[in-house]
């Protein structure tokens, strides 16, 4: 039996059994609990990690069936061969969780071109075309389920984290219109939706799962806040009790 995880669902039968679920960044952190969490319910996982030197130890732990699927999301040409590994291994492709995601913090003085792009392939270009891989596979049965896991961090604004914020705020965005793309393909549901979803799901009709996050409701609250404080401020005397503050606040 796969290890246990903190992040199952409660009180609630949820059955995954000969279903084929993809994991990227699977090797350590949410991405392994995840991964356990489906195997738990009886799901065969597929293990994503970036590079040899992360390959996860002891695949039993994840359950009969499961394999480790080496690739960088962050490049297109190693998605598609990835994808195709997971071909091989499984029949089909019923799940994928786009978990993978990088966060090196840098200040406006320090952050460099080559660390924004590299925060932007993975945390966005990766989740765009692994929704896309696994889209094409999917709609053609009319069943599937994609998890694109968000963050807070794409309405609150911190220091040091501006290419992660730019990346999380691109992907809410981004799963509205992969949402929309996908609607006459099945049933299409987005943040706020699902109280299980930390960011936005597509299930299809067909699908066994009901995705969950521990962080479940987090990151719609976040949404909400943000877009009740847009909506108050299209009022005139807002706009200018707004540009008020930022004169005086030095922004």
């Amino acid at each position: 039996m796969p290890a246990s995880s903190p992040y199952a669902p409660t009180g609630e039968a949820l059955d995954l059994s000969g279903q084929s679920a993809l994991v990227t960044g699977a090797n350590q952190g949410i991405g392994r609990e995840i991964a356990l969490t489906l195997a738990a319910h009886g799901a065969r996982v597929a293990i994503n990690y970036p590079d040899p030197a992360t390959r996860p130890e002891a695949l039993d732990a994840f359950g009969t069936g499961a394999v480790a699927v080496q690739g960088d999301v962050g490049s297109t040409a190693e998605i598609a061969r990835l994808f195709e590994e997971v071909d091989r291994a499984f029949d089909r492709l019923d799940i994928l969780v786009n978990n993978a995601g990088i966060f090196p913090r840098a200040s406006v003085f320090e952050l460099d071109e080559v660390t924004w792009d590299r925060v932007l392939a993975v945390n966005l270009k990766g989740t765009f075309f692994c929704s896309q891989q696994a889209a094409r596979r999917m709609s053609a049965r009319r069943s599937g389920a994609i998890v694109n896991i968000a963050s807070k961090a794409a309405v609150d604004h911190a220091a040091g984290a501006a290419a992660y914020a730019a990346a999380k705020a691109a992907a809410v965005a981004m799963i509205d219109s992969l949402a929309a793309d996908l609607k006459g393909t099945g049933e299409c549901r987005r943040a706020g939706d699902d109280r299980h979803c930390s960011a936005a799901t597509w299930l299809q009709r067909g699908a066994n799962c009901r995705p969950w996050s521990g962080q479940s409701n987090r990151t719609d609250r976040h949404l909400r806040r943000r877009r009740s404080r847009r909506a108050l401020s299209n009022q005139p005397h807002e706009r200018i009790r707004h540009r008020t503050d930022s004169v005086c606040n030095g922004r």
